[in-house]
């Protein structure tokens, strides 16, 4: 996997993301779609297990670095960065049953791993707010509106697919039906 391309590639789609996950946002509500969990999601389709993760952990950590939480700029570092990687290591563990290459694919795999992500990131944040009353958060509001966001998620990694399914050479991932020492039969 070339690295350098993976994180160009990160560096736009973080950008992206909190340029217009405002504007995309439904109402006043924070269900907006993310656009680090479909590549995420695609990473862990065609990347090496490890590399998939470290990715996950990355960008998730990214992510929490770039939201700050609560009434104040308060900066929680980790509960992004383990959502992602649960969710990584779920497409990890189903992309042998899945047909890789179809942008379907990446759509319900970004859905349920958003949902993966969401479940945890709230459970943390729950946890945080029992002892800090400085800390607002409502656990079953946020778990809704974020399993709202997997769905509109699902919608933006359908449309990614279009965008990085052709950039795969770029990347460099190994096509798992090459043999390792010789052509492809």
């Amino acid at each position: 996997m070339r690295w350098t391309i993976l994180l160009l590639v990160a560096a736009v789609v973080l950008g992206l993301q909190q340029a217009v996950q405002a504007s995309l946002a439904v109402g006043q509500t924070s269900i907006a779609p993310s656009f680090a969990i479909p590549l995420v999601v695609f990473v862990a389709l065609f990347a090496s297990p490890m590399s998939a993760m470290w990715t996950a952990l990355l960008i998730g950590l990214a992510i929490d670095l770039a939201s700050p939480r609560g009434t104040g700029d308060l900066i929680v570092a980790g509960p992004n960065a383990l959502g992602y990687l649960i969710g990584a290591y779920f497409v990890l563990t189903v992309r042998a049953l899945m047909y890789r290459r179809n942008p379907l694919t990446l759509m319900v795999l970004s859905i349920i791993a958003c949902m993966l992500a969401e479940v945890f990131v709230v459970a943390v944040h729950s946890i945080r707010a029992m002892y800090s009353d400085a800390y607002a958060w409502s656990g079953l509001t946020q778990l809704g509106q974020r399993m709202l966001g997997a769905l509109y998620t699902g919608i933006a990694g359908l449309v990614m697919s279009f965008v990085l399914f052709p950039m795969i050479p770029l990347f460099g991932f190994h096509d798992p039906r090459e043999r390792r020492f010789g052509a492809r039969k």
